[in-house]
């Protein structure tokens, strides 16, 4: 999509009663499936004997997790994981 900034900006100006006009930069972002993207840098979280999660987390995620955690800290016999399912209270859309 395309937006006349510039006229943007300027009605930014005269609602916001500024004297001057507002300075800003166009930098080019890349089509990406956001989501997707978004999601892959959520680990599972590993505490104490809990894993929080997510439902794109495959169980090799959460087995991951739990190696990595257990090779700071402690080990534990057995996780309990717990699931959230955010969808448009994280700002998905979903």
């Amino acid at each position: 999509a395309s937006f006349d900034l510039l006229n943007i900006a300027e009605s930014i100006r005269v609602a916001f009663e500024l004297d001057v006009a507002l300075r800003f930069e166009v930098d080019n972002v890349p089509d990406l499936d956001w989501v997707r993207h978004v999601q892959s840098s959520w680990k599972p979280v590993v505490h104490e004997g809990f894993v929080l999660r997510f439902p794109w987390h495959t169980k090799e995620d959460v087995k991951e997790a739990i190696e990595k955690k257990e090779e700071e800290t402690e080990a534990f016999d057995e996780y309990t994981e717990i699931e959230l399912a955010g969808g448009i209270a994280f700002g998905t859309g979903e």
